[in-house]
């Protein structure tokens, strides 16, 4: 038997193209309006060369990466086309008129859609994974940032879970037989009137998202971590000039005790978080 290639499509793949299609849209814009843009022009083109690399993958693997309220920003990308590249400049400079309102509701999307960026690559690849028919529609909402066609959503409890989570964390809401989509943890769907009770904490440079009865005790847990962190870097740098006795030498252990055990908990808090990338991961196999 032979051993077909295996294409692999993580959600860090499509967090990077998002981040490289960002940053090609900048160098793009700046190309336009800059006097003095061949070194401009020469760092676009690494961009392009890193995104074709990604997106030579996601063409193998037949996955074509689904944005909140893509339909939107197409309408207002075909709106601005219609204006010359001294107008769109112009529009800039006086910051009003048509022109800019088109650019300011477009850079409010793309803004989202870029602090998003971690849940749109996992929904992306979870709504790979379901039948064809459930998928068309649900990528059709995100698309939309709304569903407007009931869906038959006919896949298991852990999938509905994280879906539901997803699409409360991108802000568009999905109604199953005139429900709203939930993640409560009953996996009943819930009334238009109740309240997702998810919520956004950033740890350090991550955005994390948990139940809202957990987010105080994380924070207040990231807050010790952090104190027992600063102390820790304190004792490093007084044992680089003296040389600890005992009791100093216990202390400084204790205190690594210490912060391994509040990051193993902060950890345990987090393990339902951590698992979803774990756990989506598109593979392809190619003949």
């Amino acid at each position: 038997m032979i051993d077909m290639p295996e294409i692999l499509i993580t959600p860090s793949d499509i967090v990077k193209s998002i981040e490289l299609n960002k940053q090609r849209a900048e160098l793009d814009f700046k190309v336009k309006f800059s006097v003095q843009n061949e070194s401009l022009k020469s760092e676009l083109k690494k961009i392009e060369t890193q995104i074709a690399v990604i997106a030579d993958k996601l063409i193998k693997v037949g996955l074509r990466v689904a944005l909140p309220k893509e339909n939107q920003l197409n309408n207002f990308n075909s709106e601005l086309k219609k204006f010359k590249d001294s107008e769109i400049l112009e529009a800039l400079k006086l910051k009003q008129g048509k022109i800019y309102d088109l650019l300011l509701a477009r850079g409010v999307i793309i803004k989202e859609n870029f602090d998003n960026k971690h849940n749109i690559a996992k929904i992306n690849i979870l709504l790979s994974k379901f039948p064809v028919t459930i998928r068309t529609k649900l990528l059709e909402a995100l698309r939309e940032g709304k569903l407007s066609l009931d869906v038959s959503l006919d896949v298991d409890e852990k999938s509905r879970l994280l879906l539901a989570k997803l699409f409360n964390r991108l802000g568009v809401q999905v109604f199953i037989n005139g429900k709203l989509l939930s993640g409560s943890s009953s996996g009943q769907p819930l009334d238009k009137n109740v309240t997702y009770t998810e919520t956004s904490i950033v740890l350090g440079n991550k955005c994390v998202w948990v139940a809202a009865d957990m987010a105080d005790s994380l924070i207040e847990l990231n807050n010790k971590i952090r104190q027992i962190s600063t102390k820790i870097q304190l004792r490093n740098a007084e044992r680089q000039v003296k040389i600890f006795n005992e009791n100093e030498e216990q202390e400084f252990v204790q205190l690594q005790s210490e912060y391994l055990s509040l990051l193993k908990n902060q950890d345990a808090l987090l393990e339902d978080f951590y698992s979803e990338e774990r756990e989506l991961v598109f593979k392809f196999f190619t003949s």
